[in-house]
């Protein structure tokens, strides 16, 4: 198992030092980057195992003075797959699991005959190009939805894990209600509104879900992947080594409920396209067998702005309910979002949650300068090596809007509703359902819609 050491590092740029723990395999070592630029290990040891204060190195490509090329291609694919015991149980299929790498590279000595470098040990270059199509799935989620008797107010088949029914006390005479049902007179517009944006129950067998669910879902998207990698070394001398390290990354995502928000089922559909890429140049000068001194200057960055349709987005917005709720500044979310969701009491309840810089837009920018200065002395002893670095990051989440607000409901046994838990048609708090005159009752549920 490796262990880095301080932030990740580059294969090719910024860092490439890796540390491993005690007996432990060293083929458990494993480092960002495309694998086509990875050259052997180097070890100050002759050991197969990593020992304790032993440094091992993982190095990019070795010039050669003639030139070299490869190519690979790897599939992975949910066919060659057996389903798994639980999605058995459940009687889903076997999830997506499909990743395909095409890469290929090349590499040797830049001449001109007979003018420049003659004798193809000065200048090499080399260059790589992977591209990794994948499909992948999200994990099963087993979800308690509200049922359709009870987005109407209707509890009189609302029973916990233990079968046994939930009543539903009327706050103002501290007695059951009629037959476990809120009147319709005393529904709440928003409370009805938001219960619309959960799907109803599709998971009705209870002798498999324990009542503990109601509701199974699973999906997947496309999110395929492209690297270049430019790499030329220039052999000033015996001493002096000049590399410059050129790194382009692009990526998609078509994942539904992407740009940092969170749901149960598929509720947003967004592509969000990336791009990153690092330059570095770093210049090594040999001092002697055993003093190295190594400056370099690096800059990294990412990108990654959502993009969605009226269509993508609208299961996210109030409108598609009739949720009217107020907000404190409205003009913070224009795209007019149901607030966060959360539900206490109830055994796998749903919810929907925001990152506060929805929809995240991630922008980062690294800037690295160091020069180290290496002191090398018989294994195993280490003596430090003095070495001056400055490592800056700058980081924006450039999110347009803000989180639209949350609406909380908890689940209490001694008010509102008595004990709780869920059923095979779907256990709903009855705060969010029902309007109670504030004379007479003091509601369990807490909501509000200011800005984060």
């Amino acid at each position: 198992m490796v262990k880095s050491v301080g932030p990740p590092k580059s294969l090719v740029g910024i860092r490439s030092v890796a540390t491993c723990e005690e007996n432990k395999d060293l083929s458990k070592c494993c480092c960002p980057g495309s694998v086509g630029l990875v050259g052997p290990m180097r070890t100050l040891a002759a050991s197969k195992k990593c020992q304790p204060s032993r440094r091992y190195f993982l190095s990019t490509i070795t010039p050669f003075a003639q030139f070299h090329g490869a190519g690979m291609y790897y599939k992975r694919h949910e066919q060659f797959n057996a389903n798994n015991f639980f999605n058995n149980f459940n009687g889903l299929s076997r999830p997506i699991n499909r990743f395909n790498t095409y890469s290929y590279n090349v590499g040797g000595p830049v001449f001109i005959p007979g003018k420049f470098n003659r004798t193809r040990d000065k200048l090499f270059f080399f260059w790589n190009h992977e591209y990794v199509p994948s499909k992948t799935a999200s994990a099963v989620q087993r979800v308690t939805m509200p049922s359709a008797l009870e987005r109407a107010g209707d509890f009189s088949q609302s029973v916990d894990v233990n079968a046994r029914l939930i009543p539903i006390i009327d706050p103002a005479s501290r007695q059951p209600l009629p037959g476990n049902v809120v009147p319709a007179s005393r529904l709440d517009a928003n409370g009805v509104a938001a219960l619309k944006f959960f799907p109803l129950p599709n998971f009705l067998d209870t002798v498999v879900s324990r009542r503990q669910y109601n509701y199974l879902n699973q999906w997947g998207g496309a999110n395929p992947l492209q690297l270049f990698n430019l790499k030329p070394d220039w052999y000033i001398s015996s001493t002096d080594i000049v590399s410059v390290s050129l790194n382009a990354q692009f990526s998609s995502n078509d994942t539904p409920n992407g740009a940092q928000m969170k749901a149960q089922f598929p509720v947003f559909g967004s592509v969000t396209k990336s791009k990153g890429g690092m330059v570095s140049i770093r210049h090594r000068h040999i001092f002697s067998p055993t003093v190295i001194n190594e400056a370099m200057v690096g800059y990294a960055f990412t990108f990654g702005p959502p993009s969605w349709t009226d269509e993508g987005i609208k299961g996210l917005q109030r409108a598609t309910y009739g949720f009217t709720a107020g907000s404190l500044t409205p003009a913070n979310n224009p795209l007019n979002p149901m607030p966060e969701m959360n539900f206490g009491g109830v055994v796998g309840a749903p919810s929907l949650s925001y990152d506060g810089r929805f929809p995240f837009n991630g922008a980062r920018n690294v800037y690295n300068v160091s020069d180290n200065l290496s002191f090398m002395s018989s294994i195993p002893t280490r003596r430090p090596a003095p070495g001056l670095s400055r490592r800056s990051t700058r980081a924006a989440s450039i999110g347009s809007y803000r989180t639209p607000g949350r609406f909380t409901v908890s689940l209490r046994s001694t008010s509102v509703c008595a004990s709780a838990g869920s059923n095979p048609s779907g256990t709903s708090p009855i705060n969010s359902l029902a309007s109670f005159p504030p004379a007479t009752i003091r509601l369990n549920a807490s909501s509000s819609f200011a800005p984060r």
